[in-house]
């Protein structure tokens, strides 16, 4: 059981590691968490196969801005993590958007295999952070 919980900690510290590379924009650190047959699966907008295709898509955000994150949950159950919460970030034409996301991580071999993201746009008046 010891052996569970230490790895299931250890895919929530990898998923803790995505996050703040991710609001500091450092895309080479993602990359470098991520295993190179990584699919990202936007639900409803993109699905990204391989390191590759995700750093083009980083490359295409530059000049963005960078997102501000705040995680709420994340749940552990053998190889996988569900992590909740709510960002704030501009869209490509400059405009602010609020969005709560839910991200599934499937983590093998220390490295993120799969993460489907599920996100919708907040309104303004449903906010729950003061960003």
């Amino acid at each position: 059981m010891e052996t569970i919980n230490n790895t299931q900690q250890l895919n929530k510290a990898l998923v803790e590691a995505f996050d703040e590379a991710f609001s500091r924009g450092d895309y080479k650190a993602i990359a470098d968490l991520m295993a190179e047959d990584v699919e990202w699966k936007m639900v409803g907008e993109f699905h990204l196969k391989g390191k590759g295709e995700i750093q083009e898509m980083f490359k295409s955000m530059e000049g963005m801005g960078l997102p501000e994150i705040w995680p709420s949950t994340k749940v552990a159950e053998g190889d996988r993590i569900v992590a909740e919460g709510t960002m704030k970030a501009l869209d490509r034409e400059g405009k602010i958007f609020r969005a709560a996301y839910v991200d599934s991580y499937l983590i093998n071999n220390g490295k993120i295999k799969v993460l489907t993201s599920y996100v919708t746009t907040l309104k303004d008046d449903i906010n729950q952070n003061p960003g």
